[in-house]
């Protein structure tokens, strides 16, 4: 059961995931400004943009990404032209909509790490967590098998990031560092524990010849 909590808490955890970090919208100045010839403000844009799910097969460095889009229509993720290797799981995602004669553009910061708060003109994104729920429970074998009395059965949904499979590798993985990390960490103070206690208190023989 402690297993079982352990890893659920651990998918549920924020991680460094490739996704939408940041955007920049030419005249606006804060989430929640309002642009000329669009039917919803920029604080929707927004809240729209951190359900929007990137993929990539291969490590990527952070990237700008520009769009631009001209009205009377809908703005949607499929709009922006994404660099080659990365792809998006729900393109049809509508953003906003633009009245005629008006239009929207700016740039999308992709990366695998929050915003700099420093950089100018740009509105922060929270990113959307790869794993949306977990669900475990403990199942009986019964009097079948003597080795193995009980396993641990993992219900897990994504967003179409990754696959359920990895989801679960790379928690175990971060726990596994995790534990690894505080073990050395224990082994470390108890052998300067030692050396302190070592250095610190006479023997018994220095004792008798004082």
């Amino acid at each position: 059961m402690q297993i079982g909590r352990r890893v659920r808490r651990k998918m549920l955890a924020p991680s460094s995931h490739l996704s939408i970090r940041a955007v920049r919208f030419a005249g606006a100045t804060s989430e929640f400004s309002r642009l000329p010839g669009l039917l919803f403000p920029v604080s929707h844009i927004l809240k729209k943009m951190e359900k929007v799910v990137i993929h990539s097969k291969r490590a990527q460095n952070s990237v700008r990404v520009p769009f631009a889009f001209s009205g009377p229509g809908e703005f949607s993720r499929g709009d922006i032209a994404l660099p080659a290797g990365i792809s998006c799981v729900n393109p049809a995602l509508a953003l906003n909509t633009v009245a005629g004669g008006s239009s929207l553009h700016g740039h999308l910061l992709i990366s695998n790490f929050a915003c700099p708060s420093q950089d100018p003109g740009w509105i922060a994104i929270r990113a959307a967590a790869d794993v949306k729920s977990v669900g475990f429970r403990i199942e009986s074998l019964g009097p079948f098998n003597s080795a193995v009395k009980e396993i641990l059965v993992l219900e897990i949904l994504t967003n179409g990031a990754v696959p359920p499979q990895k989801a679960f590798y790379n928690s175990v993985n971060r726990l596994t560092y995790q534990f690894a990390s505080l073990s050395l960490t224990s082994s470390r103070l108890n052998h300067e524990k030692r050396i302190f206690c070592k250095n610190c208190w006479p023997s018994k023989k220095s004792d008798q010849k004082h």
